[in-house]
């Protein structure tokens, strides 16, 4: 699945058998039944594509993108912030740089 809002493939790391943060937090906020049991099937590596699918759906449909959003930024600023104490050089630069690419790319 390929996520233009998110900048990423989606679903990767859940055929991987790994729950992402958007989804951990949609279930934890919701307590929903159903995402719940495609979660446990996601970690034991039984979970279908389409199951999948309906977990990535759910998740966005309960603020997962937004929360994942709103951390991925704070740990950019904190990020920043540290980087902002060290002197002007080329691996800082390149570090500010890649922060930008992670965390604003489109595709």
């Amino acid at each position: 699945y390929e996520s233009k809002e998110i900048g990423k493939p989606t679903g990767n790391d859940m055929l991987e058998g790994k729950l992402t943060l958007p989804a951990l937090y949609a279930l934890n906020s919701t307590r929903d039944k159903q995402a719940q049991e495609i979660a446990a099937k996601v970690k034991s590596g039984t979970a279908t594509t389409d199951e999948i699918a309906r977990l990535i759906e759910f998740s966005k449909a309960n603020g997962g993108i937004e929360y994942a959003t709103k951390v991925m930024i704070e740990f950019k600023e904190k990020a920043l912030s540290l980087l902002a104490s060290m002197e002007d050089t080329d691996v800082k630069k390149a570090l500010v740089c890649y922060l930008d690419y992670v965390v604003e790319r489109e595709k």
